[in-house]
């Protein structure tokens, strides 16, 4: 007996939407606003309207919206904040997709091809939330730029609904060429996940190596417990983006800290920081020749994303191989550089503008490195290939 027969929908698919996608903004206004609250509650202060209204401009914020805090413009996103509400949406549709299915059965009048399933549940988790997003930026005027919110809003919903109900729904679009999408997202899923693996190993060396210095500006803040916590949630919601800036740094692009300053493997110049415990790990001279073999990690990705290729593509053929696996290369660095220009933006008007990975230098380097790595990866792969085979006719 198949899944679909031994279990019955709990709930209506549209209901499971409808509650999960409130619930979704609920619980990601609820984590932006929980800094402010931890740090007014450790200061003896009443939770006041204004800090609530705090809370959702940093919400906001997660959305791409920019805000103003203190007067100051900000446009730095917190995408751990981000991420976490599209994880969040890719669950609840692909809980919803579920019982669409579930309560299609079989042979039911009511049943739903995957397609259909994947698309109301996409369409309704989509226009749902960003309404709700659209209606916040209305009633509270809490961003700056409302239609950057609010498409923000819309292209996480879009994304992350459609992946969510997509596999739960088992549907596979029909696209030409299908039958090479599911070898050729894992080749590039694997480089970005490499990729995103040395830039978390630099980051964790980086702290290791500047643990003191972290911790006297830690202790130097003196917030208290609760206000430690509440740094501590803040340093988390932007962690996602230190990821980024660091991936960025391995490729050997660093990144800049505002007023022209950048940070790299091989240049190093910043000026005055804020006392932010994690600033202090950025290392404060140059990179020797041994710290340069972090420039290896580019390399390791194409390799691994390379292969990926090709175990699922059997073949001998130079050409396929290597012009597939550096086209591989090519999306993964696009990807890469993508995120790394959603990950910038300002803090404030004056020093701490234009945060982030240099745009020209990350669309040019990052899909040049794995593209090419990745491609003399492949020729090898084919190279290999056509040797065993040549050896394998001489022995029959």
């Amino acid at each position: 007996m198949t899944e679909r027969n031994s279990r019955t929908a709990t709930m209506p698919w549209w209901a499971a939407v409808i509650g999960g996608v409130v619930s979704v903004a609920a619980g990601g206004w609820a984590l932006a606003s929980a800094p402010i609250v931890i740090g007014q509650v450790s200061a003896g202060s009443t939770i006041a309207g204004d800090y609530l209204s705090l809370g959702t401009r940093i919400w906001l914020l997660a959305h791409g919206g920019p805000i103003v805090v203190g007067g100051l413009p900000v446009s730095l996103a917190p995408l751990g904040l981000t991420a976490f509400i599209g994880l969040a949406l890719h669950g609840i549709a692909g809980y919803s997709a579920k019982q669409a299915v579930l309560a299609g059965g079989d042979a039911g009048p009511k049943t739903m091809s995957p397609g259909l399933v994947t698309l109301v549940v996409t369409a309704l988790s989509t226009v749902l939330y960003a309404a709700i997003v659209t209606g916040v930026v209305v009633l509270t005027n809490a961003s700056t730029s409302p239609p950057r919110a609010i498409s923000g809003a819309l292209v996480l919903a879009l994304v992350s609904a459609f992946l969510g109900a997509r596999r739960a729904a088992s549907y596979i679009p029909p696209l030409p060429g299908i039958a090479w999408a599911g070898p050729v997202t894992r080749s590039v899923v694997a480089m970005v996940l490499v990729a995103a693996l040395g830039g978390i190993s630099a980051i964790i060396a980086a702290l290791l190596a500047h643990h003191d210095a972290v911790v006297m500006t830690a202790i130097g803040l003196d917030p208290g417990t609760a206000g430690h916590l509440a740094l501590g949630l803040g340093e988390i919601a932007y962690l996602l983006t230190a990821v980024i800036w660091a991936v960025a740094w391995i490729f050997g692009i660093g990144f800049t800290l505002g007023d022209g300053s950048i940070v790299s493997p091989i240049a190093l110049s910043i000026g005055v920081l804020p006392p932010v415990p994690i600033l202090a790990a950025i290392p404060t001279t140059p990179s020797s020749w041994l710290g340069l073999l972090w420039l290896a990690w580019p390399i390791a990705a194409g390799i691994v994303g390379a292969l990926v290729l090709t175990r699922a593509l059997r073949t001998t053929r130079i050409d396929l191989l290597t012009l597939a696996c550096g086209i591989c290369g090519i999306a993964a660095g696009l990807v890469i550089a993508v995120v790394g220009w959603i990950s910038r933006g300002d803090v404030g008007s004056g020093r701490l503008t234009g945060l982030g990975p240099p745009l020209g230098p990350l669309f040019l380097i990052a899909p040049s490195a794995l593209g090419l790595v990745a491609a003399l990866t492949g020729l090898a792969v084919s190279l290999v290939r056509r040797h065993r085979a040549a050896g394998a006719d001489k022995k029959t």
